[in-house]
């Protein structure tokens, strides 16, 4: 495992038992786009998502001394997407005289949440937020051309098409984007032993 990654159980403890505000950022950092994702997902309209997710990191501040951490595999992102999806229906309740009725109880209802679609697409949130941080921090240890490479190969560019674009070997191209492929997966492989 790479030296970048302690444990997802260290981070939770480091937000247990300290204040360190480079931990917090170190938390918000792997998991905001996974909130915000959830909250805009729950049907909240665009100018009150930014301030939600705000409310729901503030209540995961506040509450993750009282978080269990266990040995069940997404344990610690089942009750962040609980937190999340508590603190908008709890506000949302709040709210729910100034929306049209049958629009707040059609989408805003419990059971809504705990319906099969809702937890496929925490799944799929969760996947895609991984393979987002995974890309990120890739780019940053590889060249801008690698990168291009890579993008463009998913794009469905042929790998003819790229190194006559670039003006580069076919060889290079697949090494390029091989070297990428094996980076990222690498990457996501070390971000869910750290965050799952």
């Amino acid at each position: 495992m790479n030296d970048t990654y302690l444990t997802r159980e260290t981070l939770i403890k480091k937000l247990r038992y300290s204040e360190s505000e480079a931990d917090w950022e170190e938390f918000v950092y792997f998991y905001r786009r996974f909130i915000y994702s959830i909250i805009k997902r729950m049907g909240l309209q665009e100018s009150d998502c930014d301030d939600m997710l705000q409310k729901v990191l503030l209540k995961i501040w506040k509450k993750i001394p009282e978080f269990e951490p266990n040995q069940r595999k997404g344990a610690f992102r089942s009750w962040i997407s609980s937190t999340t999806r508590n603190t908008v229906y709890n506000f949302s309740k709040k709210q729910q005289a100034m929306w049209d009725k049958e629009l707040a109880v059609g989408m805003l209802s419990e059971g809504n949440f705990q319906s099969p679609p809702y937890e496929q697409f925490i799944e799929e949130e969760w996947k895609r937020n991984i393979t987002t941080l995974a890309f990120k921090n890739v780019a940053k240890n590889v060249s801008e051309q690698s990168m291009e490479i890579f993008n463009c190969s998913v794009k469905g560019e042929s790998v003819a098409d790229i190194a006559q674009r670039l003006n580069l070997p076919d060889y290079k191209v697949y090494r390029y984007r091989k070297r990428v492929q094996h980076l990222l997966t690498a990457e996501i492989k070390n971000l869910k032993e750290y965050l799952e």
